[in-house]
C-alpha cells in the first residue's frame, strides 16, 4: 500500500480500513505512547484522525494546539464554557487528552482542567471550560490558541468508541448530566 498517497474513507463504515491502512504506515512499535509531531500530521495525514480545519504550525512536538471559536472577555473570578474553531474525529485505537496551554497558565486562566479525557470514537467540536483565577481581566480572539491536546494509541481497538450524549456536538455545549447517570 503507497502511504504516500491521501486517502478519504467513509467514517461510519471504514474504520477496519483505517486501522489496516494506519497498520501499514504505523509499525506495531510505533502504535503505543503519546504520539509525537510527526505521528500526528501523518495521522492527520492519512485520515485515521481528523482535525478541520488543520495547520501543520499548530503540531507541537507532543500536541496540537486548538484555537478558540469566539471573542471572550474574563473578568477575575468568571467561568465560562467556549469552544474550538477545530472540529475534530478519534478512531477506536487513539485517545485525546486535553489540557490548557502553559502559556495561557501563567495568565492565571485555566483551560479545562476536568473533564479533559476525549474517549475513542468522538466527533464534534470541544468544548473548553475557562476560568479566570487571576486579579485582572483578559480577553481572547477567535483564532487565539488557548488549549491543546495530546493524542496516545489504545492497546487495541475499543469494543465500545464513544456515542455518548456530546457525540456531534457543535458550540459551547452544557452539561447534559443527569442525576442516576451510571
Amino acid at each position: 500500500m503507497n502511504d504516500q498517497k491521501l486517502v478519504q474513507f467513509d467514517i461510519a463504515t471504514d474504520s477496519y480500513r483505517r486501522r489496516e491502512y494506519a497498520a501499514a504506515v504505523f509499525p506495531p512499535e510505533a502504535r503505543r505512547g503519546i504520539l509525537s509531531d510527526w505521528s500526528i500530521a501523518r495521522a492527520v495525514e492519512i485520515g485515521l484522525i481528523e482535525i478541520n480545519p488543520f495547520d501543520r504550525v499548530h503540531v507541537q512536538a507532543a500536541s496540537y494546539d486548538l484555537m478558540l471559536a469566539q471573542d471572550l472577555d474574563l473578568m477575575p473570578d468568571d467561568a465560562v464554557l467556549a469552544d474550538t474553531i477545530e472540529h475534530l474525529w478519534l478512531p477506536d485505537t487513539i485517545v485525546g487528552i486535553l489540557s490548557g496551554r502553559s502559556s495561557i497558565a501563567r495568565q492565571f486562566v485555566a483551560v479545562h482542567c476536568t473533564g479533559g479525557y476525549i474517549d475513542p470514537g468522538f466527533d464534534g467540536t470541544l468544548t473548553l471550560e475557562l476560568k479566570n483565577l487571576g486579579r485582572e481581566a483578559r480577553s481572547y480572539k477567535r483564532g487565539d490558541r488557548l488549549a491543546q491536546i495530546q493524542f496516545a494509541w489504545l492497546d487495541r481497538p475499543a469494543l465500545n468508541p464513544y456515542h455518548g450524549r456530546y457525540q456531534f456536538q457543535s458550540g459551547p455545549t452544557e452539561s447534559r448530566f443527569e442525576h442516576g447517570d451510571q
